[in-house]
């Protein structure tokens, strides 16, 4: 029987409650808008004053519809007016569309002294398609300015009544109070899991509609002075560490003592997306035969035959820039059009493989934008990868990047485990932290007669600094990439640059010649000048005196610099630096600082390493130290004087 012919014949459910037509008119007051800090987080831009979201699922006799209704009053304080912007994403599919109306909103100034109102109009609305099914609707409040309070509402209505958006009570801006009401028919059982450090006050009344005949939950949410979520440096994903409530249907009890269940435990997920035709007979495709056939017909070994397969659909096949776990286009259409998402390329991928007789079957994940996966449902995950096996090993496969490698994915792709689909079979497969990525350089120092240096870069890159090397010569052209690199090395000048990719090993070398104006300081018969010149650190990337969530590197690095100075003719060292060795515990990562004077030369050996992709946050206090005394050696002078 049709699943909404069930739920509406025995319940016809409406809101009991309603969001008032004007607001809050009445609480802005001529105090609060004279207010020009915030009493409780005295340094922020701006605040959410009152929050306050109710969503309750609504049927009638043709229809079943999610509803959301949100109002949300803002201050601001500062000049950072981000959140006088508000933007939300609109879904269609086969099933239906979603709808945003009754958007009101209002700006309140004081003005010599009274209170002035200012009314969002029509004509700041705009709607915009931003991918196939999904809409942007946005709008801005007039008016805004330091000092302004914000006033706005809205309503949503969703077909898609299992598919609950994440009740969300931590931004990156404070929130004095907020309240979240969750109306639900009784035979609607939902799995509710709970992120984030805020205590949310939880209270639960079930009770008898005397309208409808039927028990309702309603659940009511409140949290007050709630500081921002700040995102810093190193961080997956902030929206991992926010505080919110995520709300999934897990199975409807109707009245006739059937029940219908949505995705409850994993295997039901895996269950649900291998029956889907893209993972039966969508794989099946062998438009590409011809192809394939004369791509690997002279080759007996498996892994060559992978890389080849695998260059060939990076090559052939164009991604979109549209994730996704099931196809858009397919196998056939994409390979004919030559472009497609990310299932349409992954999974063309798998197939191809399947058809060369390689072991391989499709990964499923969620990309580090889509969040962590930390319970069961078939939103927790986006994308999808090919993974291969050989001798027992396997290779992880994302063709969407053209500079992605076997076990060299794009950084997106580093969240977790996956799940491995084999047919009616599955398991969960961790993608495992990207190789450490090395980086060597030479620098050779020559000092002009105005004490400007001259010399010679020389680098050699692999696996992810390569990656993102190659991704950003290709992205713009040679004299921008040079030009935002002379940018990013203390405004040096760079002359005779080169750079060359060695497929194999997979490695960039790079090498210039450089002249840097500043490179010491003269003062009076002495001469003053940073041994590592532009390549030093200058800033420690964490400054938060605390933090709760873990640093992500992205991947384990060493980075290896080698510094040659020649000490300018009618000078002597007065005075090195002292070698220094730093460890940061448990082999997390280490720094050497080895300098020396050989006659007219300086020599300079630096190691710095991370030994792993993610630090848990209570090494949080080491590990800027760690930065801290590192970047203080590399500010360290050498200085000179005339002999």
């Amino acid at each position: 029987m049709n699943l909404k012919l069930l739920l509406f014949l025995p319940l016809f459910f409406c809101a009991f409650f309603a969001i008032g037509q004007n607001g809050f008119d009445d609480d802005i007051s001529e105090e609060v808008l004279q207010q020009t800090a915030n009493a409780t987080f005295p340094e922020a831009k701006a605040a959410v004053l009152y929050s306050e979201q109710k969503t309750y699922i609504e049927t009638n006799a043709h229809e079943i519809l999610l509803i959301t209704e949100v109002k949300k009053r803002i201050k601001f304080y500062g000049e950072d007016f981000d959140h006088a912007t508000t933007k939300l994403y609109v879904h269609q599919s086969y099933e239906g569309k979603e709808d945003v109306s009754r958007i009101r909103g209002t700006t309140y100034n004081l003005v010599n002294g009274k209170i002035e109102k200012t009314k969002l109009d029509k004509s700041g609305i705009f709607e915009k398609e931003i991918k196939k099914y999904v809409k942007e609707v946005s709008f801005t409040l007039p008016a805004v300015k330091k000092g302004s309070i914000i006033e706005f509402e809205y309503k949503t209505s969703s077909p898609f009544f299992w598919d609950f958006d994440e009740f969300i009570f931590q931004y990156d801006i404070p929130i004095m109070n907020a309240v979240v009401v969750v109306n639900t028919p009784a035979n609607f059982l939902f799995r509710t899991t709970q992120k984030g450090a805020v205590a949310i006050n939880e209270t639960h009344v079930k009770e008898m509609d005397h309208r409808i005949s039927q028990d309702v939950n309603t659940y009511t949410y409140k949290v007050q002075n709630v500081p921002a979520l700040k995102d810093e440096n190193y961080v997956d994903n902030i929206k991992n560490y926010r505080s919110g409530i995520i709300y999934e249907l897990a199975y409807v009890k109707f009245s006739d003592g059937t029940d219908k269940e949505f995705s409850v435990t994993w295997d039901d997920v895996a269950k649900t997306i291998s029956e889907m035709d893209d993972y039966e007979e969508g794989l099946v495709s062998t438009v590409y035969r011809s192809d394939i056939d004369n791509l690997i017909n002279s080759e007996t070994d498996t892994l060559a035959k992978m890389k080849a397969i695998f260059d060939f659909v990076k090559t052939n096949i164009k991604w979109t820039g549209d994730n996704g776990k099931y196809f858009e286009n397919g196998i056939r259409k994409a390979y004919k059009e030559e472009k497609g998402n990310v299932a349409d390329i992954n999974l063309s991928l798998v197939s191809m493989l399947r058809y060369a007789g390689i072991t391989a079957n499709p990964l499923i994940i969620s990309t580090r934008d889509n969040l962590r996966p930390i319970s069961p449902g078939l939103d927790q995950f986006n994308y999808v990868i090919a993974a291969a096996e050989n001798a027992g090993q396997y290779y992880f496969l994302d063709a969407t990047e053209l500079y992605s490698r076997p076990n060299l994915l794009p950084i997106r792709d580093y969240n977790g485990h996956g799940m491995l689909l084999d047919g009616k079979e599955w398991n969960f497969v961790n993608v495992t932290q990207p190789a450490q990525s090395n980086l060597v350089q030479m620098l050779n120092v020559s000092f002009n007669p105005d004490f400007s240096a001259t010399g010679k870069v020389m680098s050699k890159l692999s696996n992810h600094y390569a990656y993102f090397h190659r991704k950003k010569m290709t992205s713009t052209s040679r004299e921008d990439f040079i030009r935002n690199k002379e940018s990013k090395l203390e405004n040096i000048s760079i002359t005779n640059y080169e750079s060359e990719y060695e497929a194999e090993p997979g490695t960039v070398t790079e090498s210039f010649e450089y002249n840097f104006k500043n490179a010491s300081e003269n003062a009076g018969d002495k001469l003053f000048l940073k041994p590592m010149l532009f390549l030093a650190t200058n800033e420690n990337p964490f400054k938060s005196e605390m933090r709760s969530f873990p640093i992500n590197f992205g991947y384990p690095f060493k980075d290896k610099i080698m510094v040659n100075i020649m000490v300018p003719e009618g000078y002597e060292v007065e005075f090195l630096p002292e070698s220094v060795r730093m460890e940061l515990g448990d082999n997390l990562g280490r720094f050497d600082y080895l300098i020396s004077n050989k006659g007219n030369f300086i020599s300079l050996s630096v190691a710095f390493e991370i030994n792993k992709a993610s630090v848990q946050p209570e090494k949080y206090e080491y590990l800027k130290k760690f930065y801290s005394e590192m970047i203080a050696k590399q500010q360290e002078n050498i200085v000179l004087k005339k002999i």
